[in-house]
Formats: structure tokens, C-alpha cells, sequence
């Protein structure tokens, strides 16, 4: 619909900035089959985006789509300069706020992103999506009744997505019960990405966690990394969160908190030798040598750290 829009006029800045957006987050959205004919997503995103720039200079969404971009290459404090410079151009901006807010809680700067994320739901309390980032955010501080109150509004607003049926998972897991996942699959469905199939032998692989994963559970795991996590299989879930696509792989790291596992279970998980690649691999202690180290990780030399 944004390249219709070009065509019809091609110098409309903000739909340059909208297909800049849509180019960011096409994983999300179709299969790994359509994504491929799209080429360098992000790519074009940024081309997307400047070109925007280029029609009008400090066009809010399109400074937005520039973090986007930086934010995918882990490049965090040049994303958080795009970030705050655009909302200094739209200080309203939910949907600004939403990617802001997450980059913070992916950093695990946790004060600062309660103060966007809180803002954000002030300004606009109807989008499936921010009550989805609201409720990982309490979830990763194991606030669990502010959590479900998000979850069931997420419910309430938007009880088809793929957000709310990974929530529906997450509390199933909780509850420690593999009978209720088998019976509540179809709430938890993952297609065009897993089948119910794939999700199935992921519940039965919970109950002898030991077996080395089927094909089947490894494409189930790629999408609902919980199942791994709760089989404290940390090395299937590190293995496939460092194969993942560059937005998923960011997400992964807020698995440093899970509260679906009990405190022992969290500290061998950051304790994992994974943790420390991944945590690498998206360019986190760089970034954190720049803002200050969150609780649970340090620095324990000058190219080493450790999280416990």
C-alpha cells in the first residue's frame, strides 16, 4: 500500500517513512519463503527512510525507522539518539515511544523504560501491541498481576495475534501442567511460522526434556523459545536465539529474566556460557560500558564480563 502511495506521489515523505517501517518488521509477518524475496529488508528500510529525509528533514517517523535500523545492527546509542531526536520532533508519539520504550527494556534499563512504556499506554490505551510491550516489561520484573492485566486486555483487544497467543503459552508453561498445554494448543498457534504438530511434539519434549529436540521441536522452539527455557535446555534455546533473525535476536535477551523459571533455574540460565555470546553478539556490554551495567551482569576485565 506504500509503494501504491509512491506512485502515486512519489515525493510523499511519509509514505517513504511507512515502507521504511513495513521493510522492519516484515519477519514478523510472513514466511521465511516471502522474506527472502524481499532481499536486504533492512536495507531497504534505511533507503526507505532517508529518502523520506531527504523530501523532509526531521520527519519524526522516519528518524524513528533510522533507530529501527541501527537498532537491528545493535548499534544502541546510535539508535537512542535517533529515538529521542525524533520524539523531540513528535513528543506524542506512541509509536515512537513503543520501539523506544523496548530498546530500553532490551538493554535492561528498566527505570527508564517504565517511564516511556507508562507514557505510551497514558496516551494510547487501545493498540494490541503496546499492552503486549507492557506486559513483557512487568513480566521481566516478575510483577505478575500487573503482567495479566495486560495480558488480558491484549486478549480482550486482539485475542487472534500471534503476541497474545505467545502470553496464552508463556502462562501454561507457568502452571507446570504439559496435559493443559496438549489440551490449549490450538490458543497457542504459531502458523505460517510452526504448526500444531510442531507445537504438540514441543509439549510431549517437555515431558522428557533430556531426548535431544526433534526438527519438529526445533522449528516450534524457534518461535516459542519458552519451551526450551522451561525444559532448561539453555543450550537449544541459546542455539536457536543466535540464529535468529536480527529483531528476535534482540528480544532473546531479555530471557536474562524469566520468571517462568524459579531463581535457581534463572541463575544457571545467565550463567550459561550462551549468555555471554549472545549478549556479545547484539553488542550489549559495549553499550552498557557507556550507560552503566544493569544488576545482574558485570564486568569482570577489560573484554570479559559475567552475569550471575
Amino acid at each position: 500500500l506504500f509503494q501504491q502511495a509512491l506512485e502515486i506521489d512519489p515525493d510523499f515523505a511519509p509514505a517513504w517513512a511507512g515502507l521504511a517501517h513495513a521493510y522492519s518488521v516484515a519477519e514478523f509477518y510472513v514466511t521465511d519463503e516471502q522474506l527472502a524475496e524481499y532481499g536486504d529488508q533492512h536495507a531497504k528500510s534505511l533507503a526507505a527512510a532517508q529518502r523520506a529525509l531527504e523530501l523532509e528533514p526531521n520527519q519524526p517517523s522516519a528518524l524513528h525507522a533510522i533507530g529501527n535500523y541501527h537498532l537491528t545492527r545493535f548499534e544502541w546509542a546510535r539508535a537512542q539518539a535517533y529515538y529521542e531526536t525524533a520524539l523531540e520532533a513528535d513528543p506524542d508519539s506512541t509509536d515512537i515511544m513503543e520501539d523506544y520504550g523496548s530498546m530500553l527494556m532490551y538493554s535492561l534499563q528498566m527505570d527508564e523504560s517504565r517511564e516511556v512504556i507508562e507514557r505510551m499506554l497514558q496516551l494510547d490505551p487501545y493498540v494490541p501491541l503496546f499492552r503486549h510491550v507492557a506486559a513483557g516489561f512487568y513480566n521481566m520484573l516478575d510483577q505478575r498481576e500487573l503482567r495479566n492485566q495486560h495480558i488480558n486486555r491484549l486478549n480482550e483487544l486482539a485475542p487472534g495475534s500471534w503476541f497474545a497467543a505467545g502470553w496464552n503459552l508463556n502462562k501454561l508453561l507457568e502452571d507446570d501442567d504439559p496435559d493443559a498445554i496438549h489440551q490449549n494448543i490450538h490458543r497457542i498457534s504459531a502458523e505460517p511460522w510452526a504448526s500444531s504438530d510442531d507445537l504438540q511434539a514441543a509439549a510431549d519434549w517437555l515431558r522428557n526434556p533430556e531426548q535431544e529436540p526433534s526438527p519438529a521441536v526445533l522449528n516450534a522452539v524457534k518461535f516459542w523459545q519458552d519451551f526450551a527455557i522451561k525444559a532448561g535446555r539453555f543450550d537449544v534455546f541459546y542455539q536457536s536465539a543466535l540464529t535468529d533473525p536480527p529483531n528476535m535476536m534482540l528480544s532473546a535477551g531479555m530471557q536474562l529474566y524469566a520468571p517462568i523459571l524459579p531463581p535457581e533455574g534463572q541463575h544457571r540460565m545467565r550463567a550459561h556460557p550462551g549468555a555471554k555470546e549472545l549478549l556479545s553478539t547484539i553488542r550489549l556490554p559495549e553499550y552498557w560500558d557507556q550507560v552503566g551495567w544493569p544488576d545482574l551482569c558485570r564486568r569482570t576485565g577489560k573484554d570479559d564480563f559475567e552475569c550471575f
